[in-house]
This record gives C-alpha cells, sequence and structure tokens, in this order.
C-alpha cells in the first residue's frame, strides 16, 4: 500500500494508480510543501504534473509506517471499473511509449515467442490491446494490479470510497473536511483539461527523448500521430478529425496548439465525444475472445464483488 497522511487534517489516502491518483498526490505534494525547485505555489494546480510524479514522497509511505495513526483518521481511496482501468492503462502506458521498454519488450517475447518480429523485440512498440490483456493476467505492475492488492479494503477498512465516475463530487466532499474546498471551487474544467493535454505532449516528447532506448523506435511525427489517437480515444477529440501533420516540418508547439484548437472547437460536441470514448472502448473488450474476458473478470473478481462492479458491464 502506498499512503499519504496529514496529521492536521486527521486524513489518509491509499493512492492507486489510474483512479485520478495525479490530482490527489497533487493535494498531498501541496499540503506537504514537497514542490523542490518548483518553489512556493499558492495551490495544487501550480505544481507540474512532472514534479508530481517525479519527488521522493510521490509514492506515499508503507502501511506499517502510517498505521497506528491512520486507524484513527478519516481514510479515503478511490476505485474504478477494472475494464476502464485496464483499458485506460494500454492507452498511457501501451498505446503511447511510457512502458513500451518496461511491458511492451517483454509482453512481445512473451506472447510472439519466435514470432516476433526483431523490431517488435527490440522496441515493444506495436503491442495490441489483446496482447496487453493477455500478458497483464500473469503479471504485476501497479496501474493494472487488482485494487484489493494495492489497497486492501480488509486492511486499511477505507472511511470513504470515492469512484471515478463521481470523481469531483467524491473529491468536493473530502476537500470540504480538510478546509480545501477552494481547490475545486472556482475550477475552470475546460482549462485544466487543455492543461492536462499538453501536459501529456510535454511528458510523452520529454520521455521520448531522454531515453537513447526509443531513439530506433519511435519518430517525432509517429509520437504525435499515436498522442492524437490517444486522445480521440480518450473523447477530447472527434474520431471525424484526422491528424493533419503528415508531410510538414514537425514542431511540438504547433502541435500542442492544434490539439487546443481543435479540443476547444469540439466543446459543442460533449455528448458525442462522451459517446466515442465509451464506443471505443466497448469496441477494444469486443474484440476479445470470451476466455479472456473470463480470465479478466476471474482475476479481478475481489474487486468486482468489493466494490460492487458489475461483470463484462460493457456487452
Amino acid at each position: 500500500m502506498g499512503l499519504f497522511t496529514h496529521d492536521a487534517s486527521r486524513v489518509a489516502y491509499c493512492f492507486l494508480p489510474k483512479v485520478g491518483c495525479t490530482f490527489w498526490i497533487r493535494v498531498f505534494t501541496f499540503l506537504h510543501n514537497y514542490t523542490g525547485d518548483t518553489g512556493r505555489v499558492n495551490s495544487p494546480w501550480e505544481i507540474p504534473r512532472l514534479k508530481v510524479h517525479g519527488h521522493r514522497h510521490s509514492h506515499g509511505f508503507g502501511w506499517p509506517a502510517v498505521k497506528d495513526r491512520a486507524m484513527h483518521y478519516l481514510r479515503f481511496m478511490f476505485v474504478r471499473d477494472p475494464f476502464s482501468r485496464l483499458w485506460s492503462a494500454y492507452i498511457d502506458k501501451l498505446f503511447l511509449p511510457d512502458f513500451w521498454s518496461e511491458i511492451g519488450v517483454p509482453a512481445v517475447r512473451k506472447i510472439r515467442g519466435p514470432n516476433a518480429t526483431a523490431q517488435a523485440r527490440k522496441c515493444g512498440n506495436d503491442v495490441t490491446f489483446a496482447e496487453f490483456v493477455e500478458y497483464s493476467l500473469t503479471s504485476s505492475e501497479p496501474h493494472y494490479d487488482p485494487i484489493y492488492k494495492r489497497c486492501d479494503p480488509c486492511q486499511y477498512r477505507p472511511t470513504v470510497i470515492g469512484t471515478m465516475e463521481t470523481f469531483a463530487r467524491d473529491s468536493l466532499f473530502l476537500l470540504r473536511r480538510m478546509g480545501l474546498e477552494w481547490v475545486l471551487k472556482d475550477v475552470d474544467h475546460q482549462e485544466q483539461q487543455e492543461k492536462e493535454l499538453t501536459t501529456l505532449v510535454d511528458y510523452n516528447f520529454e520521455r521520448v527523448s531522454s531515453r537513447s532506448f526509443y531513439l530506433p523506435c519511435v519518430t517525432d511525427e509517429r509520437l504525435a500521430e499515436l498522442l492524437w489517437a490517444a486522445f480521440q480515444f480518450n473523447g477530447y477529440i472527434p474520431q471525424d478529425v484526422p491528424y493533419k501533420g503528415a508531410g510538414r516540418e514537425f514542431s511540438k508547439e504547433d502541435f500542442k496548439s492544434e490539439v487546443v484548437r481543435i479540443f476547444r472547437q469540439s466543446q459543442s460536441r460533449k455528448s458525442e465525444l462522451k459517446q466515442q470514448k465509451k464506443q471505443i472502448m466497448k469496441d477494444a473488450f469486443g474484440k476479445l475472445p470470451k476466455t479472456l474476458i473470463e480470465k479478466i473478470e476471474a482475476k479481478y473478481e475481489p474487486d468486482i464483488r468489493y466494490f460492487g462492479f458489475s461483470k463484462y458491464s460493457l456487452q
């Protein structure tokens, strides 16, 4: 378990990747002033995403270190439908290049074996969703481990369990308890989404440029294409708006400007984009063989039972 505590507020948070943890780690980073060379900030929103996950306290503390205090605090955690979380992990970590070396390469070698191309064995850059799911069933990684293995509710005994579906409402309730209601009160949600999009662009380009592993695996132009598609998968950009960068000299700043421009232009289509996101995920799971779906359900059965999720709710 990775836990954050704040003694003055008498709260404890067990964090889980792919369940809104960036927001909450940002809040606790702000409360403890773990801002490093960012300097003093007046709001959690001023802390860059790269700093949120990059400082030495970003993974929290183990249960034994905080148990005696935490059991007397309001203890909270957030949960997410296992299917949605698995799909989100694939997009962010395998479709995009973040974890190609950590998961992509071993997945290719295990699933494809001698049939894998030299490029795939070296880069892990073309793992399909079905291959990722198959690999995830027999491997452990925080971004797709079952919730109960990361934040065991029988041990942690949460006072409050929030969900991704009601994240803003549940977070506001908790922030009020902590005296931080202002953090969400006057937030411009469209502006925050734009920052999230541009930050994800910056993060992925920095990730690729900072490691020699990626040099033979992905070009800037290809990375832009992958990001554009990921933003479509996540319902930020309409599927009927193709990426038009091919054939021009690439500029990351121009790409970010185009992403924001199309995102703003698409605000009148929010309900359509929400349905687009849901349908893309449904189609992805719909292509998996029934046996694989059953294995997913078996792996996440405790989560489904403990937190009231449905079995293969995408059908």
